[in-house]
C-alpha cells in the first residue's frame, strides 16, 4: 500500500498540559506512558497495513492555534484533522506529486 497516515503525538514533556486542553480529554489515556503504549500498538499496525506514518506533533500552543483559526474543538476530529495537514505538508516537502490519503483510521489519530 504505502500511502501516509498522519498520527496525533505529543512528548512527554507537555503530554499532561496538551490532555488538559482536549475537549474530550476523557478519552484520552491519563498518563503519557499510557498513551505511548496504545500509540505504538497503532504504529505497528499502520506498518503491518503497509503505511508509512507521519507524527503530527501536538503540542500546548499551535494545536489551540490550529483550532481557533478553524472554529474547532480540541477533540480527537481536531487532531484528525491536523495530522492529514501534516500529512499534506509531509507530502509536498517530499515531493508526492499526488498527495497520499491525508488521514488516519479514527484508531490512529488519538
Amino acid at each position: 500500500m504505502n500511502a501516509y497516515v498522519g498520527i496525533a503525538w505529543y512528548v512527554p514533556e507537555t503530554y499532561a498540559a496538551c490532555r488538559h486542553l482536549m475537549a474530550d480529554k476523557a478519552e484520552l489515556p491519563v498518563t503519557y506512558p499510557e498513551w505511548l503504549a496504545q500509540a505504538k500498538v497503532q504504529l505497528e499496525l499502520a506498518a503491518r497495513q503497509g503505511s508509512k506514518v507521519v507524527k503530527a506533533h501536538i503540542d500546548p500552543v499551535s494545536f489551540p492555534d490550529f483550532c481557533l483559526l478553524r472554529g474547532i474543538p480540541m477533540d480527537r476530529k481536531a487532531r484528525e484533522r491536523y495530522a492529514a495537514v501534516k500529512v499534506r505538508e509531509f507530502a509536498a516537502m517530499m515531493g508526492v506529486p499526488h498527495a497520499p490519503p491525508a488521514h488516519a483510521p479514527p484508531s490512529i489519530a488519538a
